[in-house]
């Protein structure tokens, strides 16, 4: 077989030497600068392999290569090496490494162990069966001038996988190691909030060891391999019971009339729904993240109260209140966005504000995301928008640390 891209080679060979050789090789080229080709085989004396035919079979795992013979592993391959000697025979840029497998790896810390300097430039792969015909500087040509093949059967293993649930939310969620043998030794882990009591080899129990708000939470497990000195390590991102508790930012463009509601810590596997006192125009984003309500500026301080409700399949909780608009006088000063809906650029203009130029104006999308930063100037400031995605955006001026003047929201349309 060889790489698409990297004429990297993982073979059977065949030679016609006077004990008729079988090698199981690995070459590479191009490895490093000054370095065109190492190569890695091994000589299999097995008999005069043409008087019929044989199911020669090339397994490759993400930590070994191994080469069988009629069902019998002959040769394998491990990502972990040694150097071991320097081949005379052919030119000095040839350089033979001898693959270890774990029992081969010493135990003397002075004796340095290498991961293979390009085990992951194996990645796409085309097949080739062909008669060499080329003379070869020591092992000549073959004989024969015939190459029979009765079969070809190209075939991928299931992986193994972890599968946990979403979200966990009391004793009887399981944890299960998929398509892996049943007496494969493993070893589970959890993080904090979460009981682990193990089942089987394969499976885990998983209950809570608290009450309350959720929290985040993993499940692990560790698999021994032969082929990888270290074990395996499967890894889930989990959530532990109910949602967080939301938090809330709220953006106010007075005199604009226009109020958004953003969850900062939103829980992609909960769900949310607002209730705003009044029922003034609203508009929810899809996933709830978000809320945009409309009302009427006065010159007076308004109140807008809200609850939001928040739930997963452990449960449900709401949480309840209320923004502070202020006052929209005729001088009240505000940014405004023209044009609105932008696809190239926008203005962004201080209206009865101060020269705020040199300040940080700042653009953000509706998911509280700073997306542009650059420097406010009097009385308009120029922003490209080209080269942001559609959609709605807000823009601000940083006074200080806890000041901020919005603009109201503008759509990028293209």
């Amino acid at each position: 077989m060889s790489s698409l891209f990297d004429a990297n080679q993982l073979l059977f060979e065949f030679w016609e030497s006077p004990q008729g050789e079988l090698l199981a090789t690995l070459h590479q080229w191009a490895l490093k600068e000054q370095v065109d080709h190492y190569f890695y085989d091994k000589p299999f004396d097995l008999g005069d392999l043409s008087n019929g035919f044989h199911i020669y079979q090339l397994e490759w795992t993400p930590y070994r290569f191994a080469w069988y013979v009629d069902g019998t592993l002959i040769h394998t391959f491990h990502r972990y090496y040694q150097k071991t000697l320097q081949i005379d025979e052919i030119p000095e840029t040839y350089v033979c490494y001898t693959g270890l497998d774990c029992s081969d790896i010493p135990d003397n810390e002075n004796v340095s162990v290498w991961e293979h300097i390009a085990w992951n430039r194996f990645q796409v792969f085309f097949m080739d069966l062909v008669l060499y015909l080329d003379q070869h500087p020591v092992r000549g040509n073959p004989n024969s001038s015939s190459f029979q093949i009765d079969w070809i059967k190209v075939e991928q293993r299931t992986n193994i996988e972890l599968e946990v649930p979403k979200v966990i939310c009391s004793y009887g969620d399981i944890a299960a190691l998929l398509n892996a043998s049943p007496n494969t030794n493993t070893t589970w882990d959890c993080s904090d909030g979460l009981i682990c009591l193990p089942d089987t080899g394969l499976t885990l129990n998983l209950d809570l060891s608290f009450q309350g708000s959720g929290r985040p939470g993993w499940v692990e497990v560790n698999v021994p391999n032969a082929g990888n000195c270290f074990g395996h390590t499967l890894h889930k991102d989990v959530w532990l019971g109910t949602p967080e508790v939301p938090s809330i930012q709220s953006i106010i463009t007075p005199c604009n009339g226009s109020l958004t509601l953003i969850i900062t810590n939103k829980d992609t596997e909960a769900e949310y729904e607002w209730n705003i006192q009044g029922s003034p125009p609203i508009f929810v984003s899809d996933d709830g993240k978000y809320i945009d309500i409309s009302y009427t500026p006065l010159p007076v301080y308004q109140t807008i109260y809200y609850v939001l409700t928040y739930s997963n399949q452990c449960g449900s909780d709401s949480k309840y209140g209320w923004v502070l608009i202020p006052p929209c006088y005729q001088n009240t000063g505000h940014l405004v966005v023209s044009p609105n809906p932008a696809n190239s650029t926008i203005g962004v203009e201080m209206i009865n504000l101060p020269d705020y130029s040199s300040h940080p104006m700042i653009i953000i999308d509706h998911y509280f995301n700073t997306v542009k930063t650059i420097t406010a100037d009097y009385p308009v400031t120029t922003v490209n928008v080209s080269d942001l995605h559609s959609g709605y955006y807000f823009a601000y001026i940083a006074i200080d640390e806890n000041q901020r003047i919005y603009s109201s929201k503008f759509l990028v349309q293209h």
